[in-house]
């Protein structure tokens, strides 16, 4: 009898061999394929796979704790996201988002340049004041994440992770249907500590940010980004006349803001899932470009530092076109999140001068 191969309704096993003929790739791909979705679910960690497919198996491990998170992908890419589903004994099924490290390369300002005595040639200048008002290339490693929903983190137990918070997660809830992951950074240091106690004032680095589709954090973070303006107010004169040289330092107009999307995460109510659009990996980089225009304008005799000492006062606030971003970037705008405050937890970043 002629050796057909496997053969009969039903059977798994689609490949034919005949007997003294050549076997094809194609042939043992298909037959693999076949074997694959009989084959009993790989169990990998504490929990079981939850789905597969025909050309192969794709294995998705319920954790068995925190030290179950991170450990079946050892190297993911920078600020890749993925969810663990968890099933309960009891109620919905929890979900959990992960993120993973990733470094940060940012150009700043050092914005604003005239908090404090900046008069060249007076001896008075300090080394973050004109004329060093821009700064050098920083790159900083985010480890954790800076502003996320309302008792959503919950921090790993892994010292040395590839995953934010210590391999910790960031639950989320289908009721708020969207999520966004957003890495940041606004150009603004406060030196003389006009808004002491604010987590991003205080920072002043790049941050992620875990905020739902709609709401005060949404609003902040996805508020419009703009190039960083400067003017310079120069003061021109002479001794004889008692008219004194020099600058009331660098009146800046506008304050820089720029964010990226690393991922936009969408609940699937039919299939009771989450959908994630990865938009990008790391490294990043958070550029700004800087337009400067100096305006020359004479010293009165009498008041040669009336100009600075106003705009110093008044915090700058009829002056700056984007003061509105101190208003956003403040912690009471992040009413529907919580920060993760250096005061009371340690930094979300490392700095690394690159």
């Amino acid at each position: 009898m002629q050796d057909v191969g496997f053969n009969g309704s039903g059977n798994r096993f689609v490949t034919r061999f005949q007997a003294g003929a050549p076997i094809f790739a194609s042939q043992l791909n298909d037959m693999t394929a076949g074997l694959g979705v009989i084959m009993p679910q790989p169990s990998v960690g504490g929990g079981t796979s939850t789905s597969f497919t025909s050309t192969g198996t794709n294995i998705y491990a319920l954790p068995t704790g925190d030290s179950g998170f991170g450990l079946s992908e050892p190297n993911p890419e920078q600020f890749k996201c993925r969810i663990w589903t968890v099933p309960q004994s009891a109620g919905d099924a929890k979900h959990y988002l992960q993120i993973a490290r990733g470094n940060v390369t940012t150009v700043a300002s050092g914005f604003p340049f005239t908090q404090g005595d900046s008069s060249p040639g007076s001896g008075t200048e300090q080394p973050d004041q004109a004329p060093y008002f821009i700064q050098p290339s920083e790159q900083a490693c985010i480890f954790d994440v800076a502003v996320s929903p309302i008792g959503s983190r919950t921090q790993g137990t892994l010292l040395v992770s590839p995953w934010m918070a210590n391999a910790g997660t960031f639950e989320l809830d289908p009721d708020d249907e969207k999520y966004y992951v957003t890495l940041s950074f606004f150009d603004y240091n406060d030196r003389l500590d006009w808004y002491a106690g604010n987590t991003i004032f205080d920072a002043h680095q790049p941050w992620v940010s875990i905020v739902k589709g709609s709401g005060p954090s949404y609003n902040s973070i996805f508020t419009r980004c703009t190039p960083q303006i400067v003017t310079d107010y120069l003061r021109t004169g002479n001794y004889a006349l008692l008219q004194a040289p020099g600058t009331d330092g660098i009146m800046p107009t506008s304050i820089a803001y720029s964010m990226k999307v690393i991922a936009r995460i969408e609940w699937d109510a039919v299939a009771e899932l989450w959908n994630i659009r990865q938009e990008l990996v790391g490294p990043v980089s958070l550029d700004f470009p800087v337009i400067c225009n100096t305006l020359f304008q004479d010293s009165p005799p009498a008041a040669p530092g009336v100009v600075y000492g106003t705009f110093l006062g008044a915090k700058f606030i009829s002056t700056i076109y984007n003061f509105n971003y101190i208003e956003k970037f403040k912690d009471s705008a992040f009413t529907d999140s919580d920060l993760l405050n250096p005061a009371t937890i340690e930094w979300w970043y490392d700095v690394k001068t690159v």
